[in-house]
Order: structure tokens, then sequence, then C-alpha cells
């Protein structure tokens, strides 16, 4: 978000955010956080593929220029993943990871968020696709969180230093590939 305050039909309001008023720029960076791609945000008419929503729209639009081989990998946060466009990503060769919102799942038969809070710290369940290309992983850490990858699964499993308040200590808990 580009902060701005004066008057113009592209800024965005998005409340609770540290930078509400402003310009919505997508960008596309390296590991090192160079600037390769970036797209300004021009509304809900710049979805140009429907069929995977405005963040899959947007994944497939900055990389649309790139030479993207089987060694790049790209990482995205819960509002661009969805199976759709992780299924797309597979299709083109292009390794993929990303958390992935509870509602975006398509219905993947994982034990549900509120059950996963009853169980251990560490608790690991996936699933893969019918073609065994796309992972779906929930895992306990301090809440549930949702994992998608065409890349990265659950094994190695590694193991990972977490606060626990119950014992006032640093505990280990076990982790997948793909979080690590």
């Amino acid at each position: 978000m580009v902060p701005y305050f004066g008057h113009h039909g592209c800024k965005q309001f998005i409340p609770g955010k540290l930078i509400r008023f402003g310009y919505k720029i997508w960008c596309l960076n390296t590991t090192l956080g160079y600037l390769i791609q970036f797209q300004a945000y021009q509304g809900k008419g710049s979805v140009t593929r429907p069929e995977l929503g405005l963040g899959g729209s947007v994944v497939l639009d900055l990389i649309k220029d790139l030479s993207v081989g089987p060694k790049c990998r790209l990482y995205f946060d819960n509002f661009f993943t969805s199976l759709h466009l992780l299924d797309n990503l597979t299709a083109r060769g292009v390794g993929a990871a990303g958390t992935l919102r509870s509602n975006r799942t398509d219905r993947c038969p994982l034990i549900p968020p509120s059950e996963m809070k009853k169980k251990d710290r560490g608790h690991i369940d996936h699933r893969y696709d019918k073609r065994g290309k796309v992972i779906v992983i929930r895992w306990h850490d301090n809440s549930p969180v949702t994992i998608a990858s065409n890349v990265y699964g659950v094994q190695p499993v590694d193991k990972a230093k977490r606060w626990s308040n119950a014992t006032k200590k640093e505990i280990q808990v076990t982790q997948p590939a793909a979080v690590k």
C-alpha cells in the first residue's frame, strides 16, 4: 500500500491496516527483496481470469512475462493461494506454496480447524489431490495453519522451537517441510 490522502478514484481504504489510505500495488519480489514486476490495483474489473479470482489473476499476470522454469518457486499468502491456481501453475511447470484460507480447500477432507485446536501442538493432517501433484496440509502451531503446495510435502518432518505458556519454557514441536 502506497500512502496517499488526496482525492483519486483508484485510492483504496483498508480499515485495520497501518496504512489505511492509498494505492494498492501488487509486487513480485525475489527472496532478497528486489522488485521484479509490479501492477497497480485498478478495481474489481481487473480480474483477467474469473475462474481463479482476483488473487490468482494477479499471480498469473505478474509472471506472464517472466521465463519461469523448474527451479523457480513462488510463495504467496492466503489472499492469493487457491487450489485452482496451484493446478494452473503445476500445468505450467512452476513450483508454488502458500498459506490457504480454510474456506478455499474445496471440501478437502482435512480435520476442521475447530477440532484441530483440540489436538496437540505440532499435529499434522494432510491430503493430496487425485493426481498427487498438490498437497494441502493443516498443521497445529499456535492455531491451525493451512498450507497448499505443488512442490513441498510433509516429509521430512522437522522440529521447531516454540514457547509454551503452560510449561513456561521452549518446547519442540513437529513441523512439516512445507512450513520450513
